[in-house]
């Protein structure tokens, strides 16, 4: 796997990188977190910049992103079309509905504060008619609405952003059900390549099951950008990558059957799997609390 930092990936995609500022202020309406000591800090906002590159890059006319959370993602991808002119549709799943509010950390231009708002009190007031119009939001697990894609046959994306839910099995399912639905040639990136593999499975799925059968790019994006707090350090001490996977770079040919194969199992053993994660939190919490 290539390893790049974003500084290094951002001219092989775009003459010109997309404009900081506006990355800035997405992610202060969409992104900003609170700290336990009343503070606030903006975490990783250089995925917006990664996002738009590769959609200004390769153009796509459908966009699958799967975990929505507040909205940072979408919203920049979202700019990308619109600014290079595709009349494209994005569709982002979360579990969380469009109306129901939630803590949200947000910053309109007279000091952070957390409210609680939800993704429509924010994008509405916020983000104009044109580019709302662009994405759909879809209530709903991915395992359901993966497998209502996968049935319907309705929506072939041509890019795909994997940031849902990060254990190993979650990842597994979403990675080969967006593969068997992507249309040829397509990018998969995976948010949250990190070192924690016993709390995020994307490293797992990536280093077992995908780094032997597409020539990956892992892109750092982990404050690099215009001289933040990791500008020189060596990218094999990094925190957190984006993982490229691009259809054109396969090792092996797509087993589709094998896809079908592991997509199915998932669905089939998910409750199970849910249960035995139940059980294991309550475990944790358990010894937690008597040490």
């Amino acid at each position: 796997m290539r390893h790049v930092d974003i500084k290094d990936k951002l001219p092989e995609l775009v003459h010109e990188p997309p404009d900081w500022p506006t990355i800035v202020r997405i992610g202060d309406l969409t992104k900003l977190r609170a700290r336990g000591d009343g503070s606030f800090h903006r975490p990783n906002f250089e995925s917006g910049l990664l996002l738009q590159a590769l959609v200004r890059r390769s153009r796509p006319a459908r966009i699958l992103e799967i975990g929505t959370g507040r909205g940072f993602s979408t919203l920049c991808m979202a700019r990308a079309l619109r600014e290079c002119g595709v009349d494209g549709r994005i569709l982002t799943l979360d579990v969380k509905g469009y109306t129901e509010p939630q803590p949200w950390a947000i910053d309109t231009g007279d000091g952070a504060r957390v409210r609680p708002l939800s993704l429509r009190d924010v994008w509405e007031a916020h983000f104009e008619p044109d580019l709302l119009s662009r994405i759909e939001h879809r209530t709903a697990t991915s395992l359901r609405a993966l497998g209502e894609l996968l049935r319907n046959r309705s929506f072939a994306p041509q890019f795909v952003y994997v940031d849902g839910d990060h254990s190993w099995s979650v990842v597994r399912h979403d990675v080969y059900a967006s593969l068997l639905l992507a249309e040829q040639p397509f990018r998969i990136l995976l948010d949250d390549y990190q070192p924690r593999s016993d709390l995020y499975g994307v490293r797992r799925v990536v280093d077992e099951e995908l780094e032997p059968r597409y020539e990956l790019e892992a892109i750092y994006t982990d404050g690099r950008w215009h001289g933040e707090r990791n500008a020189e350090r060596p990218l094999e001490q990094a925190d957190s990558a984006q993982v490229l996977i691009d259809s054109e770079r396969a090792r092996t040919p797509f087993d589709a059957k094998r896809a079908a194969r592991i997509v199915r199992t998932h669905r089939r053993w998910r409750p199970l799997i849910d249960f035995g994660m139940g059980v294991r939190d309550a475990l944790r919490r358990r010894l937690r609390r008597r040490a």
